[in-house]
């Protein structure tokens, strides 16, 4: 037993009245302060439609009529009226009885009783007639509260529904969500003797709606004619024979209403069909369909759905029961790809409590569902999918992961993940990436994550955080370094500064694998450009600056060294010569030369060897500005101080050409002067000609032509400049073989084609 706040109001004909309206009908008895807002609204519905074939003298036969409507100021109050006919006044006129219960609502009506359960509370509260003098009323009603809810069957009287409730009442519901956004009302009719029962037929349809639906949605029943429909009902229930019915029946179009004929058998030949219509099929099949229903429809209005949203609200209900039976893998994808179209629907729609919602099953269904499988490789094989579709919530993606690593997994199966996801192209889950490396190193030893990023970085993909380890806690090499960043199609600002402290620690260290300073600062000027002025300028203009001071201190260094007398005792202290005039070029005697450097290279890559003999270098060349206007010299000019030399600029300016374009250059050279060598030289061949096996003087020459060649491809060989790659072997190799063969040929061409070198 409970109790109820409402205002009530009794209105009909009496001698005394509350307060007369003048014609001898007025209120008898009401609550004190009841709302004048909604007494103007509900002047409305006092008038009761009178049948004419029922006898004027016998009230009880005459069906009561029910009303369920808002009124008030801004709607604010839900009445639910009873009007019934009460015989004649002493006039002899027909006097009507109301009997209405007005409850008020919250703003947003969210802690409002359900309208179908009020409709059953009050009908057994609603007076059949009035002998009392006139009276105020308590402001609240007792309302019988079934211990189980499941208790009460649906419908309340299945007779009403001639045997067929559980396919007319949800075609009737369906019917409703369709008019709540079209506006075409729903009339239901049954027989006249089943009028007296009008209030269950209403609650039972009501019941399969949501509480939002039926707070908006108007109801009436006994509606002789048009004026009795109040305006704002979209539920109306009358009977077959009406002129209501018959002139409905007539219009076509929009504003045809849907038609529900309970006295016929075709009864549902105009049934709207749809998902909603099935999902109430399905409840009311339920042992506790009631229950079932009431759940169901309470999660319409949880997800702040409205009547539109009717055919997405199934969809949602679906997927949620399927991601609450999935068991296998198969299973979860197919959940899974549901997942993301009604995610995208309800993003498009703006519906964000439906979208938190049905992220929040899903991480429940990671939790209880996929970590309990007992197949290990079907489980990580599902959390693994998950962590790799982008398309999905980063919080899903976010559960998957902590439930991929709890207990500790296999390492393979780790690494597998991690390969797999460290090469994932999605960049945009920034803080799934930052969750990721602080699993992966709590997780992971140290050979694991290297390897794993390794192996992503063989495709050339990388994510962010595939790029932070790399550069952090790999520690790569610098030639690595820079490979790394060529392969970094955009570079984030936060990649191009960990790249750019990397290459702080070795400025002034080993090179490395690039065998020479010129190589490294190449590749970083390459690395400089490709920033160009996007949105990393920053490290643009700090890269601008490593160049620079970079540059500066390999001339520093160049111009200390190669200003020091050396020899194989302790040098002595010498000054720097002025710039003017310039010293003479050193060029060695013939069959000398300088000494090479060690294979041990010392951690500055410019310190010459003790060994060195003096030497000075020419004028340097002006420098150029650079694009940011300072003046440096070139880091190319500065090379190790024994190949700073006249000659040795000559034999560098040659090792800068391509090694397929100076290996052709070469053998078209020396094969054509040798050529036209031998010609000349025919008549010298008798001299020196000692017989048949004697070698001709044009075959030494030749020879001696490919001389140069020889020596500057064994020279790309072993002492190569610039950084290896395996195109410059190539390269060198394939000149070496060259030269070879043009030697060889030359023994072989006089002997088998002699007239080639006639006069």
């Amino acid at each position: 037993m409970g109790l109820l706040h409402c205002h009530q109001q009794i209105y009909t004909s009496a001698s005394e009245l509350l307060n007369s309206s003048g014609s001898g009908l007025g209120v008898v008895a009401c609550t004190r302060d009841f709302p004048e807002d909604v007494q103007r609204d509900l002047d409305k519905v006092n008038r009761y439609p009178f049948l004419a074939d029922l006898p004027p003298d016998d009230p009880a036969k005459h069906p009561p009529r029910i009303v369920m409507s808002r009124s008030g100021k801004d709607q604010r109050a839900l009445c639910i009226s009873q009007v019934i006919f009460a015989g004649a006044d002493h006039t002899a006129r027909t006097t009507p009885l109301s009997h209405r219960f007005v409850f008020l609502l919250d703003e947003d009506g969210s802690d409002a009783p359900w309208p179908s359960d009020l409709i059953r509370v009050c009908a057994p509260l609603f007076k059949r007639k009035w002998d009392q003098p006139p009276s105020h009323l308590g402001a609240t009603i007792e309302v019988d509260e079934p211990d189980d809810p499941s208790a009460l069957p649906l419908p309340s009287c299945d007779r009403l529904w001639r045997g067929q409730a559980k396919c007319l009442l949800p075609a009737v519901a369906a019917a409703l969500m369709e008019s709540a956004c079209s506006g075409r009302p729903v009339v239901v009719c049954i027989n006249r003797e089943d009028g007296f029962h009008a209030a269950s037929v209403l609650a039972d349809i009501l019941d399969l709606l949501p509480r939002s639906v039926q707070l908006d949605m108007g109801c009436a029943s006994h509606v002789i004619d048009s004026s009795d429909a109040p305006g704002e009902a979209r539920l109306l229930v009358t009977y077959p024979t009406t002129e209501f019915v018959k002139r409905y029946r007539e219009r076509r179009g929009q504003s045809r209403p849907h038609v529900f004929d309970l006295t016929s058998a075709t009864a549902l030949e105009e049934r709207p069909s749809g998902s909603y219509q099935a999902l109430m099929v399905e409840l009311l099949k339920k042992p506790d369909p009631r229950v079932e229903i009431r759940d169901a429809v309470s999660l319409f209005d949880v997800l702040d759905l409205r009547c539109q949203h009717a055919e997405l609200f199934t969809r949602i209900r679906g997927l949620e029961q399927e991601l609450s039976s999935v068991g296998n893998h198969k299973g979860l994808v197919k959940a899974t790809n549901q997942l993301k179209k009604v995610l995208h629907d309800l993003g498009q729609q703006k519906l964000d409590r439906a979208h938190e919602y049905l992220v929040d099953h899903m991480n429940k269904c990671i939790k209880n569902r996929v970590t309990s499988w007992s197949s290990k490789k079907e489980k990580w094989d599902s959390l693994l999918s998950l962590l790799l579709d982008g398309e999905l919530p980063e919080e899903s993606r976010k559960a998957a992961l902590t439930f991929a690593l709890k207990p500790e997994p296999d390492q393979q199966l780790l690494l597998d993940a991690l390969t797999q996801l460290l090469g994932s192209p999605d960049k945009k889950a920034d803080s799934l990436n930052r969750d990721i490396e602080q699993i992966i190193s709590s997780h992971c030893s140290s050979g694991l994550r290297s390897f794993a990023v390794r192996q992503a970085a063989k495709e050339h993909r990388y994510c962010l955080t595939a790029e932070k380890l790399l550069l952090t806690e790999l520690a790569p090499p610098p030639k690595e370094l820079l490979g790394f960043i060529q392969k970094c199609q955009t570079p984030s600002t936060e990649i191009v500064n960990l790249a750019l402290e990397r290459l702080e620690e070795i400025k002034n260290g080993e090179v490395g694998e690039f065998g020479s300073v010129d190589d490294l600062f190449d590749e970083l000027e390459r690395f400089r450009k490709k920033l160009g002025t996007g949105e990393p300028l920053s490290a643009a203009e700090k890269l601008d600056g490593l160049i620079r001071e970079r540059a500066k201190h390999l001339k520093q260094l160049a111009e200390k060294h190669l200003g020091q007398p050396t020899s194989t005792q302790t040098p002595p202290e010498v000054s720097v010569p002025p710039p003017e005039p310039p010293p003479p070029t050193v060029t060695p005697p013939i069959g000398e030369q300088y000494p090479q450097p060690s294979a041990a290279r010392s951690p500055d890559p410019f310190t010459p060897p003790p060994s060195s003999p003096q030497f000075s270098l020419p004028p340097e060349p002006q420098g150029q500005a650079d694009d940011l206007g300072i003046e440096v010299s070139p880091p190319h000019d500065l090379r190790d101080p024994p190949l700073a030399t006249t000659n040795a600029r000559g034999l560098r300016a040659v090792r800068r050409l391509p090694n397929w374009f100076m290996g052709l250059g070469a053998v078209i050279v020396v094969g054509v002067a040798g050529s036209w060598l031998a010609r000349a030289l025919v008549l010298g061949e008798r001299i020196f000609r000692s017989g048949s096996g004697a070698i001709p003087l044009s075959v030494v020459m030749l020879s001696l032509a490919c001389v140069p060649l020889l020596v500057v491809s064994l020279e790309r060989v072993l002492w190569p400049d610039g950084q290896p790659n395996q195109w410059s072997r190539v390269g060198s190799v394939v000149g070496i073989f060259l030269s070879c063969a043009i030697v060889a040929v030359s023994f072989i061409l006089p002997a088998v084609f002699p007239w080639l070198f006639l006069v």
